[in-house]
């Protein structure tokens, strides 16, 4: 069977629309990865940024907090109750917190 040259000629148009089509779809896809890539990146300077400064200063308005209590409360016992318990699960949420933050996985 032979092909007149018509026939030919759509074949390569077709060839080559397709080709172009391929170039798109491969320059959109790598498109869309740099910018999930910069997006991650973004995200884990902003959270370890938000991590090295945010603990200290949860941990120093705790602080404050607590102390204003101590200054201005009256010495009874549930006054230490109310101090001492909220500062065992704070130690205990930022130790646990430092442990298992990783910079490999934010």
């Amino acid at each position: 069977m032979m092909m007149n040259e018509q026939e030919l000629d759509a074949l390569i148009i077709d060839a080559l629309e397709r080709q172009q089509v391929l170039e798109e779809i491969n320059m959109e896809v790598m498109r869309e990865v740099r910018h999930t890539t910069r997006r991650q990146q973004w995200r884990r300077w902003a959270r370890l940024v938000a991590f090295a400064f945010g603990m200290p200063l949860l941990f120093l308005c705790f602080l404050f907090g607590i102390y204003s209590l101590y200054t201005h409360a009256e010495t009874q016992p549930y006054i230490y109750a109310c101090i001492i318990l909220p500062s065992i699960t704070m130690i205990l949420f930022c130790i646990k917190e430092i442990n298992h933050f990783s910079v490999k996985e934010v």
